[in-house]
């Protein structure tokens, strides 16, 4: 567990910062929609990496952002404060799921910060991936459409301009990234709690292996 968890009201949004008790030296920044791992469970993704040594932060920007200049620039600063408040190595690790891709692509071509490398779960790595996600679901693409509008000052939200907007926010980037595909249930029975808590943490660790590959090689 963390010696203390740090709070911090930036542009009127809450992050926190999870301080563990022997650091090691490196962050991760976590950029968690819930697609995969629904709230109640986030405490328990976090924790291993806690004990490992590694200083987690997150934010809760990425609720009807959709990968806004906005809400990198957020990140950016986010980071950037996180550098000066605690001793930690500047190259940061980045973990993306869902929609939180959308801006951990723009942070990998970042000038300002520095990414180790990146782990994508379950990623929507543009928003024309997030239209046919949701173009199922009739009320949430409706807000995706609504949200988006917003965001990118649009009168009118479809397929082909999400994918011109997209032509626009990502582009190449040579950084280490990989993707984990998982799948968790979310039936409310408590042994398929159990079992989504066990896969939760199992995906933890495969992640925290890929991380130590890179600071291995340091």
């Amino acid at each position: 567990m963390p010696v203390y968890v740090r709070y911090i009201d930036l542009n009127g949004c809450k992050n926190s910062y999870c301080i563990p008790e022997k650091p090691n030296g490196y962050a991760i920044f976590m950029l968690l929609d819930y697609q995969t791992l629904h709230s109640g469970h986030a405490e328990h993704f976090i924790d291993p990496f806690v004990k490992k040594g590694y200083t987690v932060f997150s934010s809760g920007l990425l609720i009807a952002e959709w990968g806004s200049k906005k809400a990198v620039k957020h990140a950016e600063h986010l980071i950037q404060l996180l550098l000066r408040q605690e001793t930690i190595n500047e190259k940061i690790f980045l973990c993306a799921e869902g929609t939180g891709a959308l801006i951990a692509q723009q942070l990998c071509c970042s000038d300002d910060i520095h990414i180790r490398a990146a782990a994508f779960i379950n990623p929507l790595l543009s928003l024309e991936d997030c239209f046919l996600h949701y173009q199922d679901d009739e009320v949430t693409l409706k807000r995706f459409k609504k949200e988006m509008s917003r965001q990118y000052g649009l009168k009118h939200c479809d397929r082909k301009i999400v994918a011109n907007l997209d032509t626009k926010l990502f582009t190449a980037y040579h950084l280490p990234v990989q993707s984990f595909l998982q799948h968790v249930k979310r039936d409310s029975a408590e042994e398929s709690t159990k079992v989504n808590l066990s896969g939760t943490r199992t995906l933890a660790n495969e992640l925290s292996g890929f991380y130590q590959t890179f600071i291995s090689a340091t």
